[in-house]
């Protein structure tokens, strides 16, 4: 289903960019972006960019992992590049003076280990700086270069399920007030007093 949604979205002439492990969506990906090669002050580079059926055979921690993996079919899109956005001299966490450059209108992964620089590029670089073009802004974590038009950006982020350890799915929901009001209105709650 969530690669259904993604595709819908991106043959809506939308850039759709994920932060993602799942086997499933990456083989279906057009582009994929690997940031390692480890985490924290080991991580921040990018490691490989590229179509996955190219980049598949590079030895990388998340290709070896692929190739562990019996892959869906993999994405033959042609890669437009007459449309782009382009990063240069990323600054932000762990990431120091990278680039990137990623073809519009496609379904692009980031992937890598934990601490690695997805969110860092994803969130922090790609996501702000293109909030700032969008509002005549100049970007401040990066240099900016793009051919196509953009007209905005929308970030979502995963939310954790839990708030603590004894959240229940009626609290998610905020349901739970309405359940209690119902609990309370019974004659046996009003004649305990509950």
């Amino acid at each position: 289903k969530m690669k259904n949604a993604l595709y819908k979205m991106k043959h809506k002439n939308n850039s759709v960019i994920i932060v993602e492990h799942n086997i499933k969506l990456l083989s279906a990906c057009d582009y994929i972006v690997e940031m390692g090669e480890g985490g924290g002050v080991n991580g921040g580079n990018l490691v490989l960019s590229g179509k996955l059926e190219v980049v598949q055979n590079c030895n990388t921690k998340t290709m070896e992992l692929l190739r562990k993996k019996s892959l869906d079919t993999i994405s033959s899109n042609i890669i437009n590049w007459d449309r782009f956005l382009m990063f240069t001299n990323i600054n932000c966490n762990n990431l120091c003076n990278e680039q990137v450059k990623l073809p519009l209108n496609n379904l692009i992964t980031v992937v890598g280990v934990s601490g690695s620089g997805k969110s860092t590029l994803v969130n922090d670089v790609i996501v702000k700086t293109i909030k700032n073009i969008v509002n005549g802004e100049k970007p401040t974590k990066c240099e900016f270069v793009h051919r196509g038009v953009i007209k905005d950006v929308v970030s979502l982020q995963q939310a954790q399920s839990v708030q603590n350890s004894r959240s229940i799915v009626g609290t998610l929901l905020e349901i739970m007030d309405s359940i209690r009001d119902k609990f309370a209105n019974l004659s046996l709650s009003k004649e305990r007093g509950y």
